[in-house]
């Protein structure tokens, strides 16, 4: 038998999931409230607006990652470039 997990409990997971890949630590005060509403970071917001917010943290580690892996990649290309030699 399987258990239902709420929405509110699965959008905060989520939420909690990028949010520690973006930040490096848990959000403060993470938890549901009756009516659909969740508490995070101090802030009392309804389910579909932390769906949200959840959408735009999974944008911007996209773009971390992205840029990360850019960085990485020009290193690589010039440490692979032979040396010149001094005349």
């Amino acid at each position: 038998m399987t258990t239902m997990i709420p929405y509110a409990e699965q959008a905060l997971t989520r939420y909690t999931a990028i949010y520690e890949k973006v930040y490096r630590r848990a959000p403060r005060d993470a938890k549901s409230v009756p009516g659909n509403w969740v508490i995070v970071n101090g802030a009392q917001m309804r389910v579909g607006d932390l769906e949200l917010l959840t959408h735009q943290l999974e944008e911007e580690y996209r773009q971390q990652s992205t840029q990360k892996k850019t960085v990485i990649n020009k290193l690589i290309g010039w440490l692979k470039k032979p040396a010149i030699a001094a005349p």
